[in-house]
This record gives C-alpha cells, structure tokens and sequence, in this order.
C-alpha cells in the first residue's frame, strides 16, 4: 500500500517527473534504469538496504498488453514466470507444470458494478434481477474453470466473511423475470457493458450478455477499452452511466478492506454512486472495536446490508493461477496475489 512506500520528499519535488520515471524507494531492490515503458522494469539488488538482501542479483519485469502474449513468452522460455495463465489454459497447465503451477484463494474478487444513482438502476428490483438472471456458477464452472461462485461480497481467505450474505446471489431466471417485468424493465430492454480488453475478461462479459438476453430478453452490447483509457473512463470527469466490469484486492487482511473502499458513501473507489448511511454506521463499528474480532458481528451485518441492496454484481472470487520454471526454486505466492521474489533461488544449471 502506498502510505507503508515512503519517499524522499526532496527528491521527488526536485524532479518530479525524473522520479516517476525512476522512483528511489527503501526496499531490497532498486531499479537500475528509468521505466522502459510498455517493455519493462529493471531492478538490481540494493546495497544500501537495511533488512536481509534480496537472493536474486536483478529482475525483470516485463509488460504485456495481454495475458495471452505473455503466457506465450512463457510458454517459449523466456519469462521465469508467469502471474496469470489464461483460464482457457488452465487444465492444460495443471498437467504440464504439476508442482510449479500454483493455484490458492486470493483476497479478491471480480464484480460488475451497477451506477446507483442513474436511472433504471436506482430500482433495487431491476439490479436483483439483473443479478439472479446471470449463471454465474455456470461461468466459474466452464471459464473460470472451477473457481468458487460468490454468494456474498466479501471473499472467505478474509476473517469474517459469510457465505450466507446474499439471498440473491443464486440463479433463478423464473424469480429474475418476474422481478425485472415488475419493476418495469430498462428502457428499450437495451444495455451496455464497459470493460477492460486484453486481461481475459471478454469471455465471462459475452456470457453475462447473453444470460441477460436468454433469462431477460435484455439485448446486452459490450465495450473492452485499453487499461488505462479505462481508468481515465472510469474515474474522469463524466459519470458512469453503464454497467462496468471491475476487481477488487486487499490492501491489507480483513473483510473491511472489501466493503469500506467499495460501498462507503465518501470512499473515492466508489465508482457506483451507492450510499447507505446504515452500511456506513455498520463499518463505523468496525473500525472502532477494541479488537478485530469485536468488530466481527458488525462487519457481518454490513455484508448483509450491501447483499440485501446489490450495489455490484459479484462474479468470482480470486484464485492464483501462476506457474514457474524449473530453473527456480524456494518460490511462494502469498493469498495477496504477490511473488516473494527476494527469496527466489536461480539456478540455470
């Protein structure tokens, strides 16, 4: 998290945009040119580290603009690893890797978030129907290939997270067409769906559309943007007014870090507009508790009251899928979804 990465301030007011281009940190590593951009990050090993060196002499962190390219490159020798086998790849991959392939429940989730505040998404009918309509089970099952459907908001690695959350979050198409016809529908029975391309979601975004035309008559369209058009589509000065594809990790391990960020009335990653002062007095107990585990029955309740209201639909929750090559070893991944690369042992033979 950035407040646990300081920098010095002197530096970064002399030049800021030198130090974006080649930050100076406090960690065992430090880069050892400026940011190739769109090719790769170098670091060596720093000798002015006050812990426990790093084991490797240097990284490489290469950027891909799709998961498929990079896996690719793993798949020819020339990526020690790999953060992110495609979901189509994954059977094959269990067989091929064996041990260095490594799949674990991460604090995250995937979700598709609903614009609150705009009309016909304000009605909490419409958004519990547009939820119940979607087999999500049925995408975890065929494209997330065996990852657990959520039934609450908050993934189970976290303490205090109930599975029993959402009364909604099951699929029935008969109760979801009825709720849908009730409430009146969207207009024109017409929506659009933004997400970012080129990370594998377009095939769980094609399935979503076509649940909602088969369980709703709903004629879904979808948009995929670059990353960071989307980012500047998501935070800019112009509202969402569209469904929206987007993912959520911890911070830091507690189901807090899943409803506070998300929900809050005054939380700036709270891209839906959602607002409830209940939610918020609930969190408010949270974080006032003496001990985590007082603030347990509170944050509980606070999963109840954003699964009562659907704020976001859940899609799956995170599970690693990252593999290695048997020139490494001493390699773990932790359930925030990161390598220990500094204990990392390299051996080409």
């Amino acid at each position: 998290h950035p407040v646990f990465s300081p920098v010095q301030k002197s530096v970064v007011e002399a030049d800021p945009e030198a130090f974006n281009e080649m930050p100076i940190g406090n960690g065992p590593y430090k880069m050892s040119e400026p940011w190739n951009h769109d090719v790769n990050i170098l670091v060596e090993r720093s000798d002015t580290y006050y812990g426990t060196p790093g084991l490797p002499d240097s990284i490489e962190y290469r950027i891909y603009s799709t998961q498929d390219a990079a896996f690719l490159d793993f798949q020819a020798g020339n990526l020690d690893v790999i953060r992110g086998v495609p979901d189509e790849q994954i059977e094959q991959a269990r067989i091929d890797y064996g041990d260095r392939f490594i799949e674990q429940a991460t604090g995250s989730f995937t979700y598709l978030g609903l614009p609150w505040t705009f009309e016909p998404f304000k009605n909490a009918d419409i958004r519990r129907a547009l939820l119940m309509a979607i087999d999500t089970e049925a995408i975890n099952e065929r494209i997330f290939v065996g990852r657990d459907t959520p039934r609450g908001f908050v993934p189970g690695v976290a303490n205090g997270a109930i599975e029993d959350a959402c009364e909604w979050c099951r699929f029935d198409p008969t109760a979801a067409k009825e709720l849908y016809d009730a409430a009146g529908g969207v207009p024109g029975d017409e929506l659009l769906l933004v997400f970012n391309s080129g990370a594998g979601h377009e095939q769980w975004v094609e399935a979503v559309a076509n649940d909602w035309a088969a369980n709703l008559g709903i004629t879904a369209t979808f948009q995929g943007f670059e990353w960071a058009a989307y980012l500047d589509y998501l935070f800019g000065e112009e509202p969402n007014t569209d469904p929206f594809r987007l993912g959520w990790g911890w911070d830091y391990p507690s189901g807090y870090n899943f409803l506070a960020p998300l929900y809050a009335c005054d939380s700036g990653d709270n891209l839906t507009g959602f607002c409830s002062p209940e939610l918020d007095a609930e969190l408010e107990t949270v974080i006032t508790s003496l001990t985590e585990e007082d603030g347990i029955p509170a944050l509980k309740e606070a999963q109840r009251i954003v699964g009562d209201l659907i704020p976001v639909i859940p899609i799956t929750y995170g599970r690693s899928a990252v593999a290695y090559t048997e020139d490494l070893s001493n390699v773990a991944y932790t359930d925030f979804g990161f390598f220990i690369f500094v204990d990392v042992v390299v051996d080409r033979g």
